[in-house]
């Protein structure tokens, strides 16, 4: 089955341009919107998506229509391309059935891998220097040192671990993780 999907960014736009032109190449069915690309929360493309089936195939008229930035637009191919649902991108020719289109979703799929070793890399970079720098990396700590020293003290004076663990709001693991870390300071 081959499904349409037309957008527009803003109600002033008219759609009836790219219906015509996804009816004219065989779209049976066209789910459309009026939203900017940017706008991740695209109900007509989830809904779009969710329903397309294996060997299906997606057609629009530009590939901008599916998403504004290539990262957006990459997430979606290598959506369609682990559901075997096919892409045929109207302006550009580019249709997933044949081996041109085929070779589009390997480049993609190319460009995908080197964007996330950049990210990876560019993250661990990141780390290292703020590791050097002396700070802090990973979430904040929920409870202070102080905390965990007052339950501590109240431990030391005979009040039961779990009675002050309840009473200073700590769980008790956390309190047993804690003081191992402060011990080893």
């Amino acid at each position: 089955m081959i499904i349409g999907y037309a957008r527009v960014s803003t109600h002033g736009q008219s759609l009836e341009g790219q219906k015509e032109e996804l009816l004219k190449n065989g779209a049976q069915y066209i789910y459309q919107e009026k939203k900017s690309g940017k706008n991740l929360s695209r109900e007509a493309l989830q809904d779009c998506l969710e329903n397309l089936r294996a060997h299906d195939t997606l057609m629009v008229t530009k590939l901008d229509r599916l998403g504004r930035n290539t990262k957006d637009a990459l997430n979606i191919l290598d959506c369609l391309k682990q559901n075997e649902i096919n892409l045929k991108i109207l302006d550009t020719g580019i249709d997933t059935n044949t081996p041109m289109g085929k070779f589009f979703y390997q480049l993609q799929a190319m460009f995908s891998e080197l964007e996330r070793n950049y990210i990876l890399e560019r993250t661990a970079k990141g780390r290292e220097k703020a590791k050097r720098e002396g700070r802090l990396t990973g979430r904040p700590l929920k409870h202070s040192n102080e905390r965990i020293k007052l339950v501590m003290e109240d431990i030391i004076s005979g009040l039961d671990i779990r009675e002050s663990c309840k009473f200073r709001g700590v769980s008790v693991p956390t309190f047993y993780r804690r003081i191992k870390k402060l011990q080893k300071a």
